[in-house]
């Protein structure tokens, strides 16, 4: 009986430290500049589809798995003028929902130095942002 005991325990540590090890290096993953780059350049091309804006971000990286921080937004209208500017972007979301839904829930948004650039192109009747 005490053999399968420490048989269990074994078993059930190995599984422990393998899913420490698992988050280790998934927490290692997300902080390369690699991976970082991809995630740039994804969220700026999703954000592009999204919204029919182009979009420029100089870096996005994902602090505490629940965190992502957008550095240097810059959303152009269509004729390549500045519509909308922030400096940075903090999104917190909920982290559970990345497993059960295709979008996560979004519980706080943080904006350091937006500007809204809404201009009247010559010859145009309407505002940039239609």
């Amino acid at each position: 009986m005490q053999i399968i005991k420490n048989r269990a325990f074994k078993i059930v540590f190995r599984i422990f430290l393998g899913f420490i090890g698992l988050f280790f290096l998934l927490f290692i993953a997300l902080n390369s500049s690699k991976f970082q780059n991809y995630l740039t350049k994804s969220v700026s091309n999703w954000l592009t589809e999204q919204i029919d804006y182009p979009i420029s971000i100089q870096k996005v990286s994902i602090a505490w798995l629940d965190e992502i921080k957008i550095e240097s937004i810059e959303i152009k209208d269509t004729k390549d003028s500045s519509l909308i500017y922030a400096d940075n972007i903090i999104l917190d979301y909920k982290l559970s929902d990345l497993l059960f839904q295709k979008l996560p829930t979004v519980e706080n948004v943080h904006i350091t130095n937006p500007k809204v650039l809404l201009t009247r192109h010559q010859n145009e009747e309407t505002l940039n942002i239609n």
